[in-house]
């Protein structure tokens, strides 16, 4: 089998790399503020909170259950990643995307993605093209017709491959831009 070529599996690799489309309660295992980022982020990347859409403070630290040093500490994560926009007069919106921010996207995708597989190809274990093997079987062999459900998939995809290329700084680089083209796909 050459170096590109992925085994045959039937392991189903839905389980460790779908989002979950809803926020669950606040829970302690982790800190406070990645919590409230995972939270928040979730909100945003479902659609529950829609882009241009203007957070306030004190509600989703109320219907988090924290209080406002953690929440602050997460939307400036958000915002630091391009998720939340600052407003002029103060507080924060769910970022906007223009067609000009979704070509400069596809660009940044098509040269990362194409680093991920050079070095995949170069880099992976027999796990990781087991993983990758997997993921296409799932989309193969999905019936749904859920697209949410084939955009997981595609994320899982494309997650592992960037794995696989043993750069853990473009896993967080194509994980950012992942997110900015999930809201991408919400606005539109």
């Amino acid at each position: 089998m050459g170096v590109c070529e992925l085994p045959l599996s039937s392991a189903n690799p839905l389980s460790a790399w779908t989002t979950p489309v809803t926020s669950a309660p606040i829970q302690r295992s982790k800190s406070l503020h990645e919590q409230v980022y995972e939270a928040v982020r979730t909100r945003i990347l479902s659609g529950q909170v829609r882009p241009g859409e203007r957070l306030v403070e004190t509600q989703l630290a109320q219907e988090l259950q924290v209080s406002r040093t953690p929440l602050r500490e997460a939307l400036r994560k958000l915002q630091q990643e391009g998720l939340l926009a600052a407003e002029v007069g103060g507080g924060l919106r769910v970022a906007t995307l223009s067609i000009q921010d979704a070509i400069e996207l596809y660009d940044c995708r098509l040269a990362l993605e194409g680093f991920a597989i050079a070095a995949a190809c170069q880099q992976a274990t027999p796990d990781q093209l087991e993983a990758m093997e997997t993921w296409v079987l799932a989309a193969e062999s999905d019936t749904t017709g859920d697209p949410v459900r084939l955009l997981d998939v595609d994320y899982g995809f494309h997650h592992a491959i960037a794995a696989a290329s043993g750069n853990g700084r473009l896993v967080i680089l194509l994980d950012q831009l992942f997110d900015a083209m999930a809201l991408l796909r919400i606005q539109a």
